[in-house]
């Protein structure tokens, strides 16, 4: 009997490993040796240190470095050591100690490489965006690699990218029907890890030291961009204070006044109600299927943008994006707030990818380029 209650257990644990590994997007086996930076978080927002760590056991551990940390003492001691922190043993207290060091070291290779006057460009992907390659998949690091080059292509400047690799889920939806009907509730919880992710990101933004800072989502990653630069009420980690920041949200998947209520609450020592050192550039496209979330020959079936999640800013459902021109203009008078129309140029396409072909991201890139401040340090846009 006892024999057959171990089978049993190894039966349920293997089929609750089946079932949900599909849905979490790991880091663990990442080329340690990169020279791309890069910053990596777990779906509860936890940085990931440059550590080699199984993808196998990570999934075994829900996708959470903190479980990871708990169920791998050794480990978790050697990872203490890399980054010298003066303890092996796991708390929730020690573990806090050293993602606040990974953060920094991470922070200060930023800072560094951009003392050189390049301004330090984030770069934040959507949801179901896999890390690993898989045929006629465009993963994480496919569209980053096609974003650099469109901003190379398209501007003079020098930057330095940092690519921000997150847990936004990940369902295969290739064997058709099945695996569509999962894929709203899969949203759903990948909504959950980018609000956590956004707490982590802010602890990165915060410690940059440059005067110009890039910020470009795309999608869902626009909710880890919103989670990460203001919104004090529930996490109060400094906000960053840099002169200028520029905010890019491409085909946001979010929704637009409710998102940004709270735009001007804020830990931050600058004057920002007076002269906004935030400037949000707002990509939609009133076409698009997926933020629609209507399905794309006929346009008939499928739930709409404000179920599973709401999504009108992106595809400016019922005017969404003018409303929050206006909400701003009313609300945030020392803010600004630029909305770029990409119906005509995208069509009904979603993928980031369809944004930076051609000339399609243009208009954006000098428009933020030309975001600067005056010498009474209020923000002027050079047309």
């Amino acid at each position: 009997m006892q024999h057959f209650s171990r089978l049993l257990l190894i039966s349920l644990l293997f089929s609750w490993f089946q079932s949900t590994a599909q849905h979490f997007v790991l880091y663990g086996e990442r080329n340690l040796n990169d020279t791309i930076l890069s910053v990596y978080f777990d779906r509860n927002g936890k940085p990931y240190p440059d550590y080699f760590i199984a993808d196998s056991v990570l999934n075994f551990n829900t996708g959470s470095l903190d479980s990871f940390y708990n169920s791998y003492p050794n480990d978790f001691s050697a990872i203490c050591s890399l980054y010298k922190c003066r303890f092996n043993k796991y708390s929730i207290s020690n573990t806090s100690i050293l993602n606040d060091s990974i953060f920094q070291t991470i922070a200060d290779k930023i800072n560094n490489q951009t003392k050189e006057g390049l301004v330090p460009t984030f770069m934040i992907h959507g949801f179901r965006k896999s890390y690993v390659n898989k045929p006629g998949v465009f993963t994480s690091v496919i569209d980053y690699n096609l974003l650099i080059a469109a901003i190379n292509r398209l501007s003079t400047e020098k930057y330095s990218y940092i690519r921000v690799f997150w847990d936004g889920s990940y369902l295969d939806i290739s064997e058709g029907v099945k695996q569509m009907k999962q894929i709203f509730t899969v949203f759903e919880k990948a909504q959950l890890n980018a609000v956590s992710v956004g707490y982590g990101l802010r602890q990165v933004l915060s410690r940059t030291t440059s005067p110009e800072v890039n910020i470009i989502s795309h999608s869902l990653g626009a909710k880890v961009v919103t989670n990460a630069l203001f919104d004090t009420t529930i996490n109060n980690y400094p906000t960053p204070n840099n002169r200028n920041i520029n905010i890019c949200l491409i085909a946001p998947a979010i929704d637009g006044i409710e998102a940004f209520k709270n735009y001007y609450s804020r830990n931050s020592t600058l004057a920002y109600k007076k002269s906004d050192n935030y400037s949000l550039f707002v990509l939609y496209n009133k076409k698009d299927f997926v933020l629609r979330k209507k399905d794309y020959f006929f346009e008939l079936f499928g739930p709409g943008p404000r179920k599973h999640g709401n999504t009108t800013l992106g595809c400016n459902s019922n005017n969404e994006a003018i409303k929050l021109k206006d909400y701003f203009i009313q609300h945030f008078h020392g803010s600004k707030i630029t909305l770029i129309n990409m119906t005509d140029l995208i069509e009904k396409c979603h993928h980031l990818r369809c944004y930076c072909e051609g000339d399609n991201l243009k208009t954006a890139i000098q428009l933020m380029k030309h975001t600067i401040t005056n010498s009474n340090g209020n923000k002027i846009l050079n047309k």
